[in-house]
């Protein structure tokens, strides 16, 4: 993600230089959240899914714990994954695009 979020405005100012059309830097900041939640619904599928499939939620209402504690952490883990991924693909987006913005509105 990280590298995703350098990339992005890198090859947008490469396309503002080419085609001469001033793109704002919001535009792609919230395009680019789409492609967050299709690897957050990855990560989630697989992360729930090999707890199922290898039957250690068995194991953790046999040891006594409440289901909704159970669902509950699964909750808390992917959102804590989420907000991550946000801010591993948001900081560098906007570290590497403001400047590249502030540049070519100078020009």
């Amino acid at each position: 993600m990280f590298i995703v979020g350098l990339a992005f405005p890198l090859l947008r100012y490469k396309d503002m230089k080419q085609s001469g059309y001033i793109n704002n830097l919001d535009n792609g900041f919230f395009a680019r959240a789409l492609f967050i939640g299709i690897i957050l619904a990855v990560f989630c599928s697989l992360f729930i899914g090999t707890e199922h499939n290898d039957r250690t939620i068995r194991n953790k209402i046999i040891v006594g714990q409440k289901r909704e504690t159970i669902y509950l952490s699964n909750m808390i883990t992917c959102s804590v994954i989420a907000i991550t991924m946000c801010i591993v693909f948001f900081v560098p987006y906007l570290s590497v695009g403001i400047p590249l913005l502030v540049f070519l509105l100078l020009m």
